[in-house]
């Protein structure tokens, strides 16, 4: 061919591919394959021959403009029937590699592996053909990718670090470790302590440390990093910061705070797909049923085959509470996506909140198996053993989730929940106080980066936070202040009360067990009988229902009229198990979505 004519057909087949033009691209393409391979494009002789660099290029580029279009198998195709001798180690490493994607694209995994090289040794071959630290680094992490997709999940985490150690910059293998839940809060922090950074892009390190530990609160070195990212490297509106600040405080059940940053985010881009899980989170927990049903049309209408328009729709149901709508978006979510913690666990939440632990059980079981390094999934499985009273399997799941997490309050307080039901006090009591350490105790994020500073929103409600976290995590106290109460330390569990009442000033429950511990502490001649029939008034003034109150407050008057007490009135008897009171079940009604 002329070589005038093949420079001008090569420079205009880039041209169309570079402007995504991939029909006409192939139209030419098609022209200079057969130009090019026209004396022996219908015999067997061409399978045997060696290429010139022009000729590799050729085929190349027409196999460029079918993965272009969408023509995977078409692609591959070609470029297996052009090196048919020995594929893997002669066909060019740009055509190896092409065709390693194509395999990705059409998610035939094991054929993937088999060409990348099912052994470490058939790999270590494959990688010696490689001339550049991005082709390898792209070569690791589509290995890792192949043996993720076959749950060989051990190979995947091993082949996703070798892909960070060799790139740091290789965000998409640190997103499947990370937000795939691979590894657990320690493993995420050794995993940043082993990739190599330097100078250039220690900015990198920074920005992965905001998306690890998103359930440690009491992290001081997260403020820092937030700090840096923000005053050192003025990334403090990046989109991608903004997001893992938002993740913090949902996870710290900071819902307001939460929310104004990812409405900032999707204001600015709607169709932020790393924004849009945690801002539809969030406006189910705000209960934003309008904006959310809003939000579902829009997505439905531009992403119907995308998992996250389906997860926001099953969203929507979940919050107007139609269970089993809810659960069936969350299913189309799934089939679109296996790899989708948020849309199992909205199933199970679906079945648990209908009262099928079983069904709810196995769409956890399934997320505990596809997503190894969260505790969420291990964590509810305990939590549904619990309501069905079958503590010892729900004890050996809650500490499946206590060794993947030990810095999330919630796990510590069903460990002591268990122990309270089995009337191991002392037990419960170091689980509950733990727990309560754990707890955000206020903002302290809001006096690093202000929501205010960020969105420019001068309405933003900062000072809000710190008595809104407290407020959402105080069953925690209620349930230390009641095994308190279990262990006689009345002095205690009435200060923890009146923290409790502070808190949740309308609580019939927190102000009839402050009665009946003082109503208790009459065993220790204490004259506080007063005080207690005063809360049991002001309890039955909030639930005039509440039946365990209305009885305390009988006995109490009987008590004070000096009538006699010995069969009225026996602690034994009357030490009642308040988790039959409402919000009294020593559990956080809350669940992460």
């Amino acid at each position: 061919m002329n070589k005038q004519i093949f420079e001008h057909l090569k420079h205009k087949i880039n041209n169309y591919l570079e402007q995504h033009e991939f029909n006409n691209a192939i139209f030419l393409a098609d022209k200079l394959y057969h130009l090019t391979f026209h004396e022996n494009i219908w015999t067997s002789s061409q399978q045997e021959r060696h290429y010139s660099e022009d000729e590799e290029e050729v085929i190349f580029l027409l196999a460029q403009a079918y993965f272009g279009s969408c023509q995977y198998k078409r692609a591959l195709n070609l470029l297996t029937n052009s090196f048919t001798d020995n594929f893997v180690l002669t066909s060019p490493i740009k055509c190896f590699f092409l065709a390693a994607k194509c395999l990705e694209k059409c998610e035939e995994w094991y054929q993937c592996l088999s060409l990348l090289g099912e052994t470490d040794d058939d790999f270590e071959k494959v990688i010696h053909r490689t001339v550049t630290k991005e082709n390898l680094s792209s070569l690791y992490f589509l290995r890792a990718k192949a043996f993720d997709k076959i749950d060989n999940k051990i190979r995947a985490i091993h082949w996703y670090r070798e892909t960070l150690v060799l790139d740091p910059t290789y965000f998409s293998a640190f997103e499947a470790l990370i937000e795939g839940n691979l590894l657990n809060g320690e493993e995420q922090r050794n995993l940043i302590n082993e990739i190599p950074f330097d100078e250039s892009n220690i900015w990198v390190k920074f920005i992965y440390e905001t998306k690890i530990d998103s359930f440690n609160f009491q992290d001081n070195n997260c403020k820092d990093v937030f700090r840096k990212l923000q005053l050192e490297y003025n990334l403090g509106k990046n989109h991608d910061v903004m997001c893992s600040l938002a993740e913090k405080h949902f996870y710290a059940q900071r819902y307001t705070q939460a929310y104004e940053l990812t409405k900032f985010i999707i204001e600015d881009d709607p169709y932020n797909q790393n924004c849009l899980p945690i801002h539809i989170s969030t406006l189910v927990e705000l209960n934003k049923k309008s904006e959310l049903f809003e939000l579902s049309h829009k997505l439905v209408e531009a992403y119907k085959d995308s998992p996250i328009s389906w997860y926001s729709v099953g969203c929507y149901y979940y919050c107007i509470k139609k269970y089993a709508s809810a659960r069936s978006y969350f299913t189309k979510s799934t089939a679109l996506n296996a790899q989708f913690l948020q849309a199992w666990m909205g199933i199970g939440h679906c079945f648990s909140n209908e009262n099928e632990p079983d069904q709810a059980m196995a769409a956890y079981r399934t997320a505990y198996r596809l997503f190894t390094g969260s505790h969420l999934p291990p964590l509810y499985i305990g939590i549904e053993h619990t309501k069905t009273n079958n503590l010892t399997l729900a004890l050996q799941f809650i500490e499946q989730a206590l060794n993947l997490c030990n810095t999330d309050p919630l796990v510590y307080n069903e460990m002591g929940v268990i122990y309270y039901q089995w009337k191991l006090y002392d037990k419960a009591l170091e689980y509950f106080e733990e727990g309560f350490k754990l707890c955000p105790k206020k903002d302290e994020l809001s006096s690093v980066i202000k929501v205010s500073e960020i969105t420019n929103n001068n309405n933003s409600t900062d000072s809000d936070f710190s008595s809104l976290v407290t407020q959402i995590w105080e069953p925690i106290l209620f349930n230390l202040a009641n095994t308190c109460r279990k262990l006689k330390q009345y002095d205690r569990a009435i200060s923890l009360y009146e923290k409790c009442l502070s808190y949740q000033p309308k609580s019939a429950a927190i102000h009839s067990a402050l009665g009946f511990t003082y109503h208790l502490q009459q065993y220790l001649a204490s004259n506080n009988l007063h005080k207690a029939i005063e809360y049991y008034h002001k309890a039955l003034a909030l639930q005039p229902d509440h039946s365990f109150t209305s009885t305390m407050l009988s006995k109490a008057l009987i008590q004070i009229s000096n009538q006699p007490l010995e069969f009225l009135f026996q602690e034994d008897i009357i030490e009642e198990d308040l988790s039959t009171t409402d919000n009294a079940n020593l559990k956080i009604n809350n669940k992460y979505i």
